[in-house]
């Protein structure tokens, strides 16, 4: 699974989060954002970033897990 795709399924899971609203979550620009999800260049700082604002941990094994149940979104 590639991370734009971990990422989208993230957004999804936690409650429906948009895009715009995720970048202004990690103090992002949604531009700035968009071109990160394309181009699929978030560093691990930047996805610990993105799991914190969601209320996820992240695993440098490049997942993501959702405290409620667990589950992991490999990346």
């Amino acid at each position: 699974m590639s991370m734009n795709e971990a990422i989208r399924i993230l957004m999804v899971k936690r409650g429906a989060i948009s895009a715009a609203k995720l970048a202004g979550l990690i103090d992002y620009s949604p531009q700035r954002f968009g071109d990160k999800m394309k181009r699929g260049t978030f560093t691990e700082e930047e996805l610990e970033k993105i799991a914190a604002a969601v209320g996820c941990k992240y695993k440098s094994i490049r997942a993501f897990v959702i405290p409620d149940t667990g589950e992991e979104i490999a990346i």
